[in-house]
């Protein structure tokens, strides 16, 4: 089963990126509606992700055989639109060159 991060515009998933871990959305009420603020979610489903690369780098524990993340940790790095949006930028002005 292929997992994606569900975040808007994060293309990251566990078939192209086997090195990302992804974590399911808390069951802690407080936690969960801090990661639906930070996503964007209207609504929220018990199977949503996100990707490691939206969190800092102390909320994440590197454990075999996989990463776990603390307890209350919240999404604070929306990197993957910022890049994204920097590269539909490089491309439109690359296309007027």
């Amino acid at each position: 089963m292929v997992v994606h991060c569900n975040l808007q515009n994060c293309e990251s998933n566990s078939k192209y990126h086997r090195n990302l871990s992804f974590f399911r959305v808390p069951t802690d009420l407080e936690t969960r509606q801090k990661w639906a603020d930070f996503a964007g979610w209207k609504k929220i489903s018990n199977y949503f992700t996100l990707c490691e690369n939206h969190f800092d780098r102390h909320d994440i524990l590197k454990k075999y055989p996989r990463a776990l993340l603390r307890k209350r940790a919240i999404p604070r790095i929306k990197r993957a639109i910022e890049i994204s949006g920097i590269l539909h930028c490089i491309i439109y002005f690359l296309s007027f060159a």
